[in-house]
């Protein structure tokens, strides 16, 4: 009688039979299988252990173990069900690749990411690095030193391949492709994660591409999209009408206030003491939290538990905000569109000069020659000011006690509705004076 035993699955799947069984599938006489030395077959092995890493650069912009378990299970075992045992089947598939990658001499994407991290850069900075060194070394291979024909090669196929978009129709499911060329900001970008990574390969600072820099683009080859005054007028008013997640909207009173960018909405603190209250924002450069104060009549807005939100899960907050709008917006829109225009609204319809305008959206100011050196306006004071005549306040004032009153996740917050009760009576007794 059979048991559970003999229905489970094999797991010690062997890559290198794998490759054996495909080699004999492919055979034109299949009386007289083809003969493979070891010898033979040791170095085809080291052809897949590198051909399967460049696939996961190129699929997942790393070489890391996962990369190659997830590249094994999207690929060699596409008919499995993912489940604990393909999962193990892929980890037992990978791991004679993992073995020849601890046996290279130099593993130049690794060692890169370390001096990243060591140089203390960000972690969105980090990540478009890779992405760039990732999609080279796809390309061209785990080499010590790369020559100069790989460099100009790789940027003339950036230039005259572009890439691929995948773009899906969310009415019909139906999904399409389309070739895009690359930006000449995207090619300056490569241009100058590459120039880095193969200078510090190759440990030297003088050293220079082999290809003319590429030029900085020209604002009309700039793509920025950015959004109208009442576009942002109309998303604040949508918090109401549909109701959107209480951590949606937060983020975006603290977007068309702030003007943050992205990864400076995914962790966001607040200190509510009255006329007292701040926001912390995690600036985007450098990592530092900065202290910006937070307009009263907005506090209840703030007043709720605040939970981490992810880059990705932001932009999907956006492009479900913006599909509830009926906007078909084009490609590259997103939180920065409205940061574009924060900044534009604030600049044209405010008497506030340059310096405080950079510290409130909180740039350095360094590129103002030496007038910041001279010119010591306290932040807080700017920003209060700034505030005071901002473009968006008073739409936001007008949607606080809307969502007070009619906002579900609102009316069930203890805090915010203490903190908007106390504003009302506050509002009454000044009135009765």
């Amino acid at each position: 009688m059979k048991t559970r035993d003999d229905f489970k699955p094999d797991l010690d799947f062997n890559l290198k039979d794998w490759v054996q069984d495909a080699l004999l599938a492919e055979s034109v006489d299949k009386r007289e299988p083809p003969q493979f030395t070891d010898e033979s077959i040791d170095q085809l092995m080291k052809q897949v252990y590198e051909k399967i890493e460049r696939e996961a650069l190129t699929t997942y912009h790393s070489n890391e173990p996962w990369a190659l378990r997830q590249w094994a299970l999207g690929n060699i075992m596409r008919d499995e069900i993912a489940n604990e045992a393909s999962n193990e089947i892929a980890h037992n598939l990978i791991s004679p690749v993992l073995e020849w990658q601890q046996q290279q001499p130099f593993d130049p994407i690794s060692k890169f990411h370390e001096k990243l991290v060591a140089d203390g850069k960000p972690k969105h900075s980090i990540k478009e690095y890779m992405v760039s060194v990732a999609k080279f070394a796809a390309r061209k291979g785990r080499k010590r030193t790369y020559p100069r024909e790989d460099i100009i090669e790789h940027f003339a196929w950036l230039r005259e391949h572009g890439y691929t978009k995948k773009t899906k129709i969310k009415e019909t499911g139906e999904v399409y492709f389309t070739e895009k060329k690359y930006t000449q900001a995207t090619l300056r970008r490569e241009y100058v994660v590459l120039q880095e990574f193969f200078r510090f390969i190759e440990d030297r600072s003088d050293w220079k591409m082999p290809i003319s820099r590429v030029k900085v683009p020209t604002a009309d080859e700039l793509n920025q999209p950015i959004l109208t005054h009442d576009q942002v007028e109309d998303l604040i008013v949508s918090t109401v009408i549909e109701k959107l997640p209480i951590n949606w909207i937060v983020r975006l009173a603290v977007s068309t206030l702030y003007g943050a960018r992205v990864s400076e909405l995914t962790d966001i603190t607040f200190h509510l003491d009255g006329v007292d209250s701040s926001v912390y924002i995690k600036t985007r450069k450098r990592g530092e939290r900065r202290r910006q104060p937070l307009p009263a009549a907005l506090l209840p807005i703030f007043a709720i538990p605040m939970s981490n939100m992810t880059e990705s899960s932001l932009r999907y907050a956006f492009r479900s905000m913006s599909d509830k709008m009926g906007w078909n917006l084009p490609e590259r829109f997103g939180w920065h569109s409205i940061r574009r225009r924060v900044v534009t609204d604030v600049y044209s319809s405010t008497n506030v000069k340059d310096i405080p305008i950079a510290n409130f959206f909180r740039w350095r100011v360094g590129g103002i020659g030496q007038l910041p050196t001279y010119v010591k306006v306290p932040t807080e004071t700017s920003d209060t000011e700034i505030l005071k005549q901002h473009p968006f306040l008073e739409v936001w004032e007008t949607v606080v006690p809307l969502l007070m009153e009619l906002h579900p996740e609102y009316v069930r917050c203890t805090q915010a509705q203490e903190i908007y009760h106390n504003m009302k009576i506050l509002v009454y007794l000044c009135k009765k004076s």
